[in-house]
């Protein structure tokens, strides 16, 4: 390999050992009773963060003890991860193709690895619970999200990639990038070899991309999960197949509600600055758990339909769709704006 590539692979190898000195990965809580938040590190040896506060909170729900003796991964992962480091060195020291492929194998194999041993544990986390709990909840699971946000009752649960965790991601591009530039360079190679390695390195380094990627948030809706899913509202649980409604944060966070009622008492609040340029979406009462835009659609007050909080108000996707479906002589048809100015 060229100088510059040898280079190039001992930064991504020192980029890699960020997380023996920062934050690899972080939990979030966030509720209207913790107006900062609770937040948990995870460090490639150990946690810190508001682990005694969410301990406290779990124990009513009858989730496990957090505590970093209860895993093995604390005591092993460093050493093994602190070889694939110092394989990374010794690939930018001898400057091999093939030593690089086996580098970058092995970090893939290792990312797997982590991100499948964690879900593991939140879903053993979230799903065995103390059937002698204070606070049980028919039903319900509270596992936390792999990556993304999740509503748990009226906790938002976050996860994602703490700047330890993105600097191995941008490292392990670096190298992904390394090794298709490298390849690049083999034109003099036959045609067929050629092909075969120009390949290879395509679709390896779209794996690192998605590797890398896969830490930002969703911005597609999610189904209602009626009987389960609880109002970001007026915390009660979703029920009524025919109502619902979610709004998106510019960030990826999803709040979901009963009806558009509570979507709309919820934007109207004034000191919800979620709600800023967010994507509005309620449900179609013409075709039910189809999701329309709820600024462009428009709303029958009619006292003949029983919303779930009680504000009579139904969305269709067209005004003629509402008038032919009024059930009482003085029902009134409302764009967004209206019915929100009425919430207000």
């Amino acid at each position: 390999m060229k100088t510059k590539s040898k280079i190039l692979i001992a930064v991504s190898a020192v980029l890699m050992l960020s997380i023996y000195f920062l934050p690899l990965w972080k939990i979030l809580l966030e509720a209207p009773q913790y107006p900062e938040g609770l937040e948990m590190k995870i460090w490639l040896t150990g946690l810190t963060g508001s682990i005694d506060q969410i301990n406290g909170l779990n124990h009513y729900i009858g989730m496990k003890h957090i505590a970093v003796a209860n895993f093995w991964e604390f005591k092993v992962l460093p050493y093994v991860y602190g070889l694939i480091v110092a394989f990374g060195f010794f690939v930018a020291w001898r400057g091999k193709l093939n030593l690089l492929w086996i580098w970058l194998a092995v970090l893939l194999i290792f990312a797997i690895f982590g991100l499948t041993d964690f879900y593991l544990w939140e879903y053993n986390y979230g799903h065995n619970l103390d059937p002698m709990a204070a606070i049980k909840v028919e039903g319900m699971t509270y596992q936390p999200p792999l990556i993304g946000y999740k509503q748990l009752l009226n906790f938002l649960a976050g996860s994602f990639p703490d700047i330890g965790g993105i600097l191995v991601g941008i490292g392990g591009f670096i190298a992904g990038a390394v090794l298709f530039t490298e390849i690049r360079l083999k034109r003099k190679i036959s045609i067929e070899n050629k092909n075969h390695l120009t390949m290879k390195s395509t679709l390896f380094l779209s794996l690192f991309i998605l590797f890398v990627a896969s830490g930002c948030g969703t911005t597609e809706p999610q189904a209602i999960d009626y009987g389960k899913d609880v109002c970001a509202h007026c915390k009660m649980v979703v029920a009524d197949q025919k109502y619902g409604a979610e709004m998106i944060t510019k960030k990826g966070k999803i709040f979901k509600f009963d009806s558009a009622e509570c979507l709309m008492d919820f934007v109207s609040e004034g000191n919800n600055t979620q709600s800023t340029d967010a994507q509005l979406l309620v449900i179609n009462f013409a075709k039910p758990t189809t999701f329309i835009d709820a600024k462009n659609a428009f709303y029958l007050k009619d006292k003949g339909y029983q919303s779930p909080m009680g504000g009579n108000i139904v969305p269709f996707e067209s005004e003629i769709l509402a008038d032919n479906n009024k059930l009482s002589p003085d029902a009134k048809i409302m764009t967004f704006e209206e019915a929100l100015k009425g919430r207000k």
